[in-house]
């Protein structure tokens, strides 16, 4: 039996001409070897510039909080500033709140949802991010209302009134929600 001949490759060198050095298994290995080592620097490049990037980036990153067992997003806000009108129709509406109250016990439990609902529109209104009040009392910073405890016993009150049928407040508890809701309303330039 004969050994088989290796295929003679000249025939190709000849037609590729100055590119026959495609033909040299050498070539090759020094080409992966070079590709290797530059894809390896890109990379490196790469992951360095997605370092410097998420450094950047990191003030503006999103804020997450743990809320009533579960993660709640945050979203970033911006404040805006009521306009004149705004201001206008909240003032008018106040003014229709306190003529409730002053119309007797009849008024008082509408007067203190009235308020609740006044107090949720316009921390909407500024941009305060929320479904309902509750969820936007609980994205507000501690110093932008100086009473939100004094709200949140307000919104308490508001609840039982809802939820309770057949109860009313007494007066004093009317008027410290009441004093409540429009302090916050005044130190978010809203009245």
């Amino acid at each position: 039996m004969q050994p088989t001949s290796a295929f003679d490759f000249s025939i190709f060198a000849r037609f590729l001409g100055p590119f026959d050095f495609l033909l040299n298994p050498n070539f090759w290995v020094g080409l992966y070897g070079g590709a290797r080592w530059v894809g390896i620097i890109l990379i490196l490049a790469l992951l360095g510039f997605f370092i410097y990037l998420l450094f950047q980036v990191w003030p503006f990153r999103m804020r997450w909080r743990v809320r009533a067992g579960f993660q709640a997003y945050r979203a970033p806000r911006q404040r805006y500033a009521l306009e004149d009108t705004q201001k206008a129709m909240t003032q008018k509406k106040w003014a229709e709140i306190v003529r409730r109250v002053e119309g007797g016990a009849a008024g008082f439990s509408l007067a203190i949802i009235e308020a609740d609902v006044l107090l949720e529109h316009t921390l909407g209104r500024i941009g305060i991010v929320g479904k309902n009040i509750a969820e936007r009392l609980r994205s507000l910073a501690p110093d932008e209302i100086s009473n939100i405890n004094d709200v949140w016993e307000a919104h308490a009150l508001r609840n039982r009134i809802a939820h309770e049928p057949g109860f009313v407040p007494a007066q004093d508890e009317v008027t410290r929600a009441l004093a409540a809701y429009k302090k916050a309303l005044q130190e978010l330039d809203a009245l």
